[in-house]
C-alpha cells in the first residue's frame, strides 16, 4: 500500500524535472528550475515530496549519506517554496 502511495507520487513530478530534483536532493549538484519548483510544490505537494525523500535516504546505497540528503531535500523544498 506505502509502496502505491510514493509511486503515485512519483508520477506527480513532471517528467523533465525527475532528474532535475532527484541529483538536486541526493547529490547536491543541481539547481532546481522555476518550472520544477512549481510542478514540485502545486502539483507534487510537501508530504508526498517528504515522503519521497525518506524512501530515498534510507535506500541501502543512499543510507550513508541520509542526513545530507534530508537536509538538501529540506532546503529544496524552502526554496521552491519562496518563488
Amino acid at each position: 500500500m506505502y509502496e502505491t502511495y510514493l509511486s503515485r507520487c512519483s508520477q506527480k513530478v513532471a517528467q523533465d524535472c525527475r532528474d532535475e530534483i532527484h541529483s538536486s536532493v541526493v547529490y547536491g549538484n543541481q539547481t532546481v528550475t522555476v518550472k520544477c519548483c512549481s510542478n514540485l510544490v502545486n502539483v507534487v505537494g510537501k508530504q508526498c515530496y517528504d515522503d519521497m525523500s525518506k524512501y530515498v535516504a534510507t535506500l541501502p546505497n543512499l543510507m550513508p549519506k541520509k542526513d545530507e540528503i534530508l537536509q538538501r531535500s529540506k532546503n529544496v523544498w524552502n526554496a521552491c517554496a519562496t518563488h
